[in-house]
């Protein structure tokens, strides 16, 4: 469904999401705070896309421009 291939996305944001993970972390926050926190960013994200896909790229437009 998409021309990138399938270990750039692992190869590029693997490090990033673990970064991030370890980096809340030294921040003080627990593992079940950043679990919490990651759930949620997913369960955010996943709504915000389908918005804009469902509303943003599938608008009813009057000319092709």
């Amino acid at each position: 469904m998409t021309r990138t291939k399938w270990f750039a996305v692992p190869t590029i944001w693997l490090p990033v999401v673990c970064w991030l993970l370890v980096k809340s972390i030294r921040m003080g926050h627990t593992i079940q705070e950043v679990g919490l926190m990651a759930l949620f960013g997913i369960f955010i994200w996943t709504l915000i896309e389908y918005t804009l896909h469902r509303f943003l790229f599938h608008i009813e437009t009057k000319t092709y421009w």
